[in-house]
């Protein structure tokens, strides 16, 4: 396998198109999204990988630790990517510990893409438990940014307490985005388990 210095020096073209060979990517945004949560920004050091679709992973390395299988939770406008990983094993706590600056490798994408563009017209529901909302958001935004969007979209969101909620930036965006959106009168932290919140 390459090395952190090879990836950095070799020179390779501006897009790659391998999605075993890891590609280095420099962290440019950090933030603490909740107890062992946190979001990475991440942009290529040499050259962009294909684009990621809703439903897909990438594989995200830390140089001399391993590497995990990561959905990507969110695709920014200038295309930087962004991972939110939680704190579980070795190379996730690694991943999570990444500052400003450092490098990670990446690999990707892998798996089938979700067929978004099928919830044209039709009621859409959503569930997501905790860190199970990243890789959703990618496809949540997908559906409301449709020239052919549903009729409705229910989304139930659970955490274990209110400070391992979520994207509640996001929440309150697509509600707006989603003028039809479910929710209960006390959302975004409304306690209780789902089915006696809904």
């Amino acid at each position: 396998m390459a090395s952190r210095v090879d990836l950095l020096s070799s020179g390779r073209a501006a897009t790659h198109t391998d999605p075993m060979e890891p590609q280095p990517h420099r962290v440019i945004s950090r933030v603490v999204e909740g107890p062992k949560v946190v979001s990475l920004r991440i942009v290529p050091v040499a050259g962009a990988l294909p684009v990621s679709e809703p439903g897909q992973f990438m594989m995200l390395w830390v140089f001399g630790v391993g590497e995990v299988p990561i959905s990507v939770s969110n695709v920014a406008v200038d295309g930087s990517l962004e991972f939110t990983v939680q704190a579980v094993g070795a190379t996730s706590t690694a991943i999570t510990e990444a500052q400003i600056g450092d490098v990670l490798g990446l690999r990707g994408p892998f798996g089938t893409s979700w067929p978004v563009s099928q919830a044209a017209g039709r009621n859409i529901v959503i569930m997501a438990g905790g860190l199970g909302l990243a890789p959703l958001r990618l496809a949540i935004d997908a559906i409301l940014k449709s020239k052919s969007p549903p009729t409705s979209i229910t989304l139930l969101v659970g955490a274990r307490s209110p400070t391992s909620l979520l994207f509640r930036a996001d929440l309150a965006r697509w509600a707006t985005l989603a003028p039809s959106c479910t929710r209960p009168s006390t959302w975004p932290t409304a306690p209780g388990t789902a089915p006696s919140v809904w």
